[in-house]
C-alpha cells in the first residue's frame, strides 16, 4: 500500500548539507558555488568535512560539468593530501575547459 511508517527520507544524517557520501563519510557543506573565468575555466568551490571517524591521507572530489542539454562536457576536480577526522577543507575543483558549462553535479568522492 506504500503507506509504511518510514521516516520520509529524513534519515539523512546531514539534511542541510549539499551532499553526504556514505561510503567515505565526507560531507559537502551547503556553500557550493561556481565561477567561470575569462578564459573558459570553471571553478567549483565549497567546504568538505571529514565525518568518517577516521583520518584520510588523500581525498579527491570530482564534479561533472554539464551543458544546457545535460550532456557532460568536463570534469572538475580537486584533491588534498591528508584530511583528519572532523577537519574541514576548502576545495576549489577546476574544470580547465568548460566553455559551455550550464550546471554541475557531484560525480565522485574518493578517500583513503
Amino acid at each position: 500500500d506504500g503507506g509504511s511508517s518510514s521516516d520520509g527520507g529524513s534519515s539523512d544524517p546531514y539534511p542541510n548539507a549539499y551532499y553526504y557520501d556514505e561510503g567515505t563519510g565526507i560531507v559537502l557543506e551547503d556553500d557550493v558555488s561556481a565561477e567561470a573565468d575569462s578564459i573558459g575555466s570553471l571553478y567549483i568551490r565549497g567546504t568538505a568535512r571529514n565525518e568518517s571517524g577516521q583520518s584520510y591521507s588523500y581525498v579527491q572530489i570530482t564534479y561533472s560539468v554539464l551543458d544546457s542539454s545535460g550532456a557532460k562536457t568536463a570534469d572538475a576536480l580537486d584533491n588534498t593530501s591528508g584530511l583528519d577526522e572532523g577537519q574541514s577543507w576548502r576545495y576549489e575543483a577546476l574544470a580547465a575547459s568548460a566553455d559551455n558549462a550550464d550546471s554541475y553535479q557531484i560525480q565522485d568522492i574518493t578517500a583513503y
